[in-house]
């Protein structure tokens, strides 16, 4: 009696394709400058990158470089404060703060 066992490759070499797409993804000059943005704006290339990392996975390597870089500027930039939406929330809170201040 002979047992075989099957594996199941696909998986295995999706995977495989996948960590290659991400690091050739990590090697292209539009990635080293957003890197290279981010962490003059005091953010860690290790956190960014690995946040990049996360993106990645979650999109299951379907979306594009610019999409996925353009998804991330946008968590960065509401981690910051720097989106419209936060910087228009903070005039309305200093304003009761600056009144009370010259009072």
């Amino acid at each position: 009696m002979v047992l075989e066992m099957k594996f199941e490759d696909t998986d295995i070499d999706k995977r495989i394709e996948d960590i290659t797409n991400y690091a050739e993804f990590m090697k292209k000059e539009e990635t080293k400058k957003f890197l290279d943005k981010w962490n003059a704006k005091g953010y860690k290339k290790a956190g960014v990158t690995e946040l990049l990392l996360k993106l990645w996975l979650l999109s299951d390597a379907k979306k594009s470089s610019k999409s996925l870089l353009r998804e991330a500027a946008e968590i960065l930039g509401k981690l910051k404060g720097e989106e419209e939406w936060f910087s228009f929330l903070s005039d309305l809170k200093l304003t009761p703060e600056k009144r009370v201040k010259e009072v």
